[in-house]
């Protein structure tokens, strides 16, 4: 018996339950099918048409998506923590910068002649 159920998942690529809901299907035992969970239906359809590879594709997109979103929620997170400045901060700094410079340039030629002597 055993055989048989082996022979009959590898001819028909179907377990002996799904084979024989599908046969009940083929002769008109539609209320069978019905009543069966929507799990059941779901996959045995799937395997009767050959589309269960768009419910693998669809497994996959939903992880990358799930993946994507958990880096994109990562890098928010980042990003949050990080303040922009305003034109006006961007200038003032500007500004003090140069003063800097111009002391800092100012006292180079003073301490490499007191260097010097």
């Amino acid at each position: 018996m055993k055989d048989k159920l082996e022979l009959t998942a590898t001819l028909t690529g179907l377990d002996y339950g799904r084979f024989t809901r599908s046969m009940l299907l083929s002769q008109g035992q539609f209320a069978a099918f019905l009543n069966a969970k929507p799990k059941e239906r779901a996959e045995l359809l799937e395997e009767l048409t050959g589309t269960e590879i768009y419910g693998q594709i669809s497994a996959m997109v939903f992880e990358q998506h799930k993946s994507a979103r958990t880096e994109l929620e990562k890098l928010q997170a980042q990003a949050s923590g990080v303040a922009l400045l305003t034109p006006e901060q961007v200038q003032s700094l500007t500004a003090s910068l140069q003063v800097l410079l111009t002391k800092k340039n100012s006292y180079l030629p003073r301490s490499s002649k007191n260097n010097n002597h």
